[in-house]
C-alpha cells in the first residue's frame, strides 16, 4: 500500500510539473501531507 502512495504522489507531482498544492488537491490532501509520504521514500 505505501508503495502505491509513493506512485502516485510521484505521478500527480510529475503531472503537476512538481506543484504539490495542486497534487495535493487533485489527491483530497494536505500539502504537508502530501510531503510527507514523499519524504518516506526521498530520505
Amino acid at each position: 500500500m505505501l508503495e502505491l502512495r509513493l506512485a502516485l504522489v510521484e505521478t500527480l507531482l510529475l503531472h503537476t510539473r512538481g506543484n504539490q498544492a495542486h497534487a495535493a488537491r487533485m489527491l483530497g490532501i494536505s500539502r504537508c501531507t502530501l510531503r510527507k509520504i514523499y519524504n518516506q521514500r526521498h530520505k
